[in-house]
């Protein structure tokens, strides 16, 4: 018996319980407290229909109803509270043809994915745990529940799932999965892009991205995702790289699509990315392109800007691996410089245009970033009046 780690739910949990009913939190929360890592969501599973669990508590929503899953808000939170339930057939690789309402938690777990997500644990502390998920955990293993190839059949995103889970967990892959995952990776053009999509930014965020790339490749599930077809020696490539240093989405797409030589707009189009990320990407490798190894000035900090002069310095760092950042020296040029954005300066196109006496164009443009740079060259001073009288001279 363990002590029960998520005292926040008990008030539901005995809600469910003095009414006659099993209650228990089960999934990644139960997973994540056994690691040690923070749980962000606490889900409950019950042997009470949908429609007790709504009669039982005074706020809830019909999330998912029709999948046995009530939303339960208690104290300013949401609590998904799911019914015991059994799945028959997926008809789309990933919705089943029916749900059925069970009265085991052992008949619920069955249906689940991997074994370090089909554990239960109730008030008591008493852990259900019949596919060996915390040995998993304890072994830093992936296995899924029961026949992989059945669990893959069932949803074939799962193959992303499992690799996204071992990027993230830094965990391996179990042997038996391995080999399903290869049989199975064909699937994978069956999956929703938006989908794929979503795991593979969180892939490439974890904390073994790297291992999680090569274990892409070794069960050629890179082979059946969107224009990554015959570029496993250039994940495999990318792979050694030190890629634990880039942070945003961004960065991590940029670096990926730049190792496999993918063009970026294609790439964003065809997966349906969002149009902030895609220009995001763009920029990014147009700065990085200009600015790979070399040393910033004051200007050229100015037209990227303090993030993106650190996100540069990062991509440097995991292609030229020889390159050492410049964090300190970039930190201490923008805090030196008298501006950081065209706002910051105390003159606007309105200010030129009255004192020229000119029609707007684009000479606007042109004489405000040729006062920037005087600016920034420390050949003018930031004031109205100065700006003026240079102008005007």
């Amino acid at each position: 018996m363990l002590q029960f780690p998520f005292p926040k739910v008990i008030p539901i949990l005995n809600q469910l319980n003095d009414h006659g009913y099993d209650a228990y939190v089960v999934g990644g929360a139960v997973r994540n407290a056994f690691l040690g890592l923070p749980v962000h969501d606490i889900d409950i599973t019950t042997s009470a229909t949908p429609d007790i669990v709504q009669n039982l508590f005074p706020k809830t929503v019909p999330v998912g109803i029709e999948h046995g899953t009530v939303l339960v808000i208690y104290q300013g939170e949401g609590y998904e509270v799911t019914t015991f339930r059994s799945e028959s057939e997926y008809r789309d690789f990933r919705h089943p043809n029916t749900v059925t309402f069970v009265s085991s938690i052992q008949e619920d777990l069955k249906r689940r994915d991997f074994t370090m997500n089909a554990m239960a644990i109730d008030k008591e502390g008493v852990l259900i745990d019949p596919y060996g998920g915390k040995k998993d955990c304890q072994l830093k293993q992936i296995r899924m529940v029961g026949n992989p190839l059945d669990r893959i059949q069932e949803d074939p995103l799962r193959l992303l799932r499992g690799l996204r889970f071992l990027s993230q967990l830094d965990f391996t892959l179990g042997s038996l999965e391995r080999q399903a995952f290869n049989e199975t990776s064909p699937l994978l053009s069956k999956v929703s892009i938006e989908r794929v999509s979503q795991e593979m930014t969180k892939l490439l965020h974890g904390q073994a991205v790297s291992k999680a790339l090569q274990y892409l490749v070794e069960t050629n599930c890179h082979e059946h995702l969107l224009l990554c077809k015959n570029k496993g020696e250039d994940i495999l490539n990318h792979s050694k790289r030190k890629l634990i240093m880039l942070q945003s989405d961004a960065e991590h797409w940029c670096a990926f699509l730049l190792a496999l030589k993918i063009d970026i707009r294609e790439f964003c189009y065809k997966w349906k990315m969002s149009s902030s990320l895609r220009k995001a990407m763009i920029t990014l490798k147009s700065v990085f392109q200009e600015q790979a190894q070399k040393p910033w000035d004051i200007y050229s900090l100015y037209q990227s800007g303090l993030e993106q002069a650190l996100a540069i310095e990062r991509l440097n760092y995991v292609f030229y691996s020889h390159y050492s950042m410049q964090d300190q020296q970039i930190h201490q040029l923008w805090k030196r410089m008298p501006i950081h954005h065209r706002q910051d300066v105390s003159v606007s196109g309105h200010d030129l245009i009255e004192w020229l006496n000119k029609e707007s164009g684009p000479w606007i443009a042109q004489k405000l970033e040729q006062i920037e740079k005087l600016i920034l060259s420390g050949q003018l001073i930031n004031r109205k009046e100065d700006i003026k009288q240079w102008l005007l001279q």
